[in-house]
């Protein structure tokens, strides 16, 4: 991917974590659901936290989050 389309995507998922964070929801939340959006498919819970450069740990709680909304 190209470092344009990298810093759009980056740009996108902190949009939609702004907006779901405007709901109440944990930013993470926000983040998944952006990256999801964008991806179009379920990448697993490593890659996720590779590309939103967070712990395999909170990506996991914030699945559970949207599994339980």
């Amino acid at each position: 991917m190209s470092p344009q389309a990298l810093e759009q995507r980056s740009e996108f998922i902190e949009m939609v974590d702004l907006v779901v964070q405007a709901f109440g929801l944990r930013r993470i939340f926000g983040r998944i659901l952006g990256l999801l959006i964008l991806d179009g498919t379920a990448p697993s819970a490593q890659n996720m936290a590779e590309i939103l450069e967070t712990s395999k740990g909170t990506v996991s709680t914030g699945l559970q989050e949207i599994g339980s909304n």
